[in-house]
């Protein structure tokens, strides 16, 4: 809806940091064949500093989209401090953030995001096929939205006296029927968070992911990304010699982590509890003695 929305003219650059998952990518490398050119921002281990992203920006730059979590490190980004610099720069700022949302707290408004796009079946524990946008009311107006049939008034009596006007709010960027029954997991599934607060959820989160981070690095594994506390999240990736093998001897252990650039992302949620994580600390433990017992 923001790559094919917007009035792209030959030679407008997008910035976005060369670590982002491919779903915040391909919608803006698409647009090089209307001229439009993608400049990435770089990293270290997923990581990168302000100063990065604002050496990225040119004056033909019209948006910058990066992750609120990056998806396999865990990096955090600053997004008040990120949100500040666009608008200085006049810059649209689009946020991907399905890897942060139902874990962190986030103020669209505070941070000066204008455009928010986030699915359902991460952090917010609802289903797949679920997800929504944010978009300020300015940037509302400076979209062509997409056509479907939901997108404007319908004349449910005269379905043939063809009209294409579309509503006046983001009521606009409905195409079609919606997945219903994921609306109401993903309804159920926001009761829950809310219920248990937001702040509450964060705290949770972030402790159980440092009790985590700092019992498998007293084993000895190396940290993917950063340990700087202000770039926390959710997520902790790792290194291991034998990654393949231990994802397979945890997940026999019913301990479920993702492999992902061949390293083990783990993302403790606000449910788990410190035995939980207390469990994984000792089956890696207990992987790596046995590797290296003789024989």
């Amino acid at each position: 809806m923001l790559a094919q929305g917007l009035d792209w003219q030959p030679g407008d650059r997008i910035a976005v940091p060369a670590c982002e998952f491919p779903a915040n990518v391909y919608p803006f490398m698409n647009l090089r064949k209307r001229g439009v050119e993608v400049d990435f921002v770089p990293h270290m281990d997923a990581t990168f500093l302000l100063e990065d992203v604002a050496a990225a920006l040119t004056p033909r730059t019209r948006l910058l989209t990066v992750s609120f979590v990056q998806f396999l490190s865990g990096f955090r980004a600053d997004l008040s401090a990120i949100g500040a610099l666009c608008k200085e720069k006049d810059v649209i700022f689009c946020v991907d953030a399905i890897q942060g949302l139902g874990a962190l707290q986030l103020d669209v408004e505070a941070c000066g995001v204008d455009f928010l796009a986030c699915g359902g079946h991460k952090w917010l524990m609802a289903t797949a096929g679920t997800g929504f946008i944010y978009v300020t009311e300015v940037l509302q107006a400076r979209l062509s939205p997409m056509a479907g049939w939901l997108h404007g008034p319908v004349d449910w009596e005269n379905f043939f006296d063809y009209a294409l006007e579309f509503h006046p709010d983001a009521e606009r960027f409905r195409l079609g029927n919606t997945n219903n029954i994921g609306i109401a997991a993903l309804h159920a599934a926001l009761g829950l968070h809310l219920e248990a607060g937001q702040a509450w959820c964060e705290r949770q989160v972030l402790a159980r992911a440092r009790e985590l981070t700092e019992g498998l690095q007293v084993l000895g594994l190396k940290r993917f990304g950063t340990d700087d506390p202000r770039y926390a999240s959710g997520i902790a990736t790792f290194s291991h010699p034998s990654a393949e093998a231990l994802f397979a001897y945890l997940s026999e252990r019913r301990i479920h982590v993702a492999m992902r650039n061949r390293l083990l992302r783990f993302a403790p949620s606000y449910y788990n509890s410190e035995d939980e994580v207390r469990r994984v600390i000792d089956a890696v433990k207990s992987y790596d003695q046995g590797v290296m017992q003789p024989g």
